[in-house]
């Protein structure tokens, strides 16, 4: 359970002049003892006090998910979550090991379908019916599911174990 209290505007707006002071007076001692003029470093670190607009996250258009590649378990899915920008991918996978979907490794994966059983999450391969269905975290069930088709040529799936 999260609280959240609300600051008071005065109470924010002397706590925020405070912070700007106290780094005014850090940077004005760092510039003096490294013998740098103190009015281009405090213009270079604090700005002009022009407000300019940060960007948070990056939300336009379809290219929204990050492009990696996790693996859970078994299973290899899409990374869910949102990129940084256009050109990095998610918090997660800025600095690290990057699997995109043109990795050799995930083009020749097969695809499994979803198969929902008894309120649960299956992922099965289609083309092999000897093969273990997996959990929806990626661990193996003890049991085997294997596709057939009714009289109107409806897609059923059958347990075998």
């Amino acid at each position: 359970m999260t609280t959240s209290l609300r600051i008071p505007r005065g109470l924010w707006k002397d706590l925020e002049d405070t912070v700007i002071q106290q780094d005014r007076q850090f940077l004005s001692e760092v510039a003096r003892s490294l013998g740098l003029p103190v009015n281009e470093v405090l213009r270079r670190c604090l700005g002009t006090g022009v407000v300019q607009p940060v960007p948070v996250l990056w939300t336009s258009g379809s290219e929204q998910a990050c492009p990696a590649w996790v693996q859970q378990g078994a299973l290899w899915r899409p990374c869910p979550r949102l990129r940084l920008s256009e050109t990095l991918p998610c918090h997660v996978h800025e600095r690290g090991h990057l699997v995109l979907a043109t990795d050799p490794l995930i083009r020749d994966l097969p695809t499994w379908v979803a198969v929902r059983w008894g309120g649960d999450l299956y992922w099965v391969d289609p083309a092999d019916p000897t093969s273990l269905a997996l959990r929806e975290d990626g661990t193996e069930a003890e049991i085997r599911m294997r596709r057939i088709r009714d009289r109107d040529d409806r897609a059923i799936w059958v347990i075998t174990r």
